[in-house]
């Protein structure tokens, strides 16, 4: 038995102690081999699990369909994924109200009226749900992909999402709240927005803060060759036991 944790209901649970270590003890009994995204996630399991640990970075497949070209005149923002008012909808419509130049492309689940009111705003797109490449192509010709974590819990601040990598692989920025742990990340690398706070004190330094990330921005080629699924599957096959690609 592998078990993926690739978000963990013990990092969300508001319970006593004893019930998630019960049910910790439960969960990860059985496994051979235990799966995490990142060395963070790795160090917040249970000491008794670190013999079965194996990481598999969450890196897309490399892309390389369609890339389009970016309007010189706004700033488009890619809202993906499961699209809720604490994930980002309301940030966006904050955003919005303040910077005529901001424009929005929406893509996933609909998860509250807040983000379905967005998605019929007139500076917004909405896609529906659309499969992984086609999310990147999208990204292509955005500006920035939102990744926007309300710090409620340790499942949000210990995220590792998929829109950082696929945000390299479009050469697109990130605009990311700084209670995000992996915020430190696309600053390190230089590859977008971080902002001062979950909720901005000043929205329309955010505005111009995106501006003039888009204007200088150039990202780096070794990223896109460094954080791709290509490099970790063996992790993954390793795992089950399976022999790698030739």
């Amino acid at each position: 038995v592998v078990l993926d944790v690739f978000d963990s209901a013990f990092l969300k649970w508001n319970a006593p102690r004893w019930v998630v270590r019960l049910g910790q003890r439960l969960s990860y009994a059985l496994p051979k081999k235990i799966l995490v995204t990142d060395e963070e996630r790795a160090a917040l399991m249970p000491a008794y699990t670190h013999s079965r640990l194996a990481i598999v970075p969450n890196y897309p497949f490399r892309y390389d369909g369609p890339v389009h070209k970016r309007d010189p005149q706004v700033v488009c923002i890619l809202h993906a994924g499961s699209l809720m008012e604490r994930r980002g909808s309301a940030f966006l419509r904050e955003l919005l109200a303040v910077a005529d130049d901001v424009r929005v492309v929406m893509a996933g689940w609909i998860r509250d009226e807040l983000t379905k009111e967005l998605s019929q705003h007139p500076r917004v797109e909405w896609l529906g749900t659309i499969p992984q490449h086609e999310s990147i192509e999208q990204a292509t010709r955005c500006d920035f992909i939102l990744c926007h974590y309300p710090p409620i819990n340790q499942n949000n601040i210990y995220a590792s999402p998929n829109k950082i990598y696929d945000a390299i692989q479009a050469g697109t920025g990130i605009i990311i709240n700084p209670e995000a742990r992996i915020s430190a990340f696309v600053r390190q690398h230089g590859m977008g927005v971080v902002l001062d706070a979950y909720q901005p004190a000043d929205l329309k330094l955010v505005a111009r803060q995106l501006r003039e990330f888009k204007a200088a921005y150039h990202p780096d080629p070794k990223l896109r060759e460094e954080f791709v699924w290509e490099k970790v599957e063996p992790l993954l096959l390793a795992a089950h036991g399976a022999p790698g690609k030739n």
